[in-house]
């Protein structure tokens, strides 16, 4: 496996809309058997959701239980300490809690590729288009709406 870039950090984020990045130098390298190190108290901020690493280029598209969608910028994201709750990401209801969280890279946003049907990329090997997606993006294009009254 691979070192993280000099340039990445860890995001972590929590069910109660609390995250944090932190540096990938924060966290010490361990032995076989080693205890491991605290990265969130999930008292107070609750299960941990996505940990992510991410780039200042990036963004972050948050999804709560409650259907509540956001994209925000990484940059707004501070890099803290390792044994910290973070900071409030997304403002939840009661009964709300957040349930996913997507990275957009400034290559993905970008990348030139228009989406094809539902917002789908087509495959790529190596971020170059194949024959195979081509032909899987134009039949799909293709294909008739399906009866009234039915769900795909």
């Amino acid at each position: 496996q691979a070192a993280p870039g000099k340039e990445e950090t860890l995001l972590t984020v929590c069910e109660t809309g609390l995250g944090k990045r932190t540096a990938f130098t924060e966290y010490p390298a361990h032995g076989r058997g080693g205890a491991g190190v605290i990265n969130v108290s999930t008292k107070k901020a609750g299960k941990v959701v996505a940990l992510v690493p991410v780039r200042e280029g990036d963004e972050l598209i948050l999804l709560t239980v409650g259907g509540k969608v956001i994209r925000t910028a990484v940059n707004t994201i501070p890099v803290i300490g390792r044994n910290t709750r973070g900071v409030k990401l997304i403002s939840l209801g009661e009964d709300d809690r957040l349930v996913s969280v997507a990275r957009v890279t400034e290559e993905s946003a970008s990348g030139g590729q228009e989406p094809g049907p539902k917002g789908v990329l087509p495959v790529t090997k190596k971020g170059e288009e194949t024959e195979e997606s081509e032909d899987i993006l134009e039949s799909s294009k293709e294909q008739p709406p399906p009866p009234e009254g039915e769900d795909y």
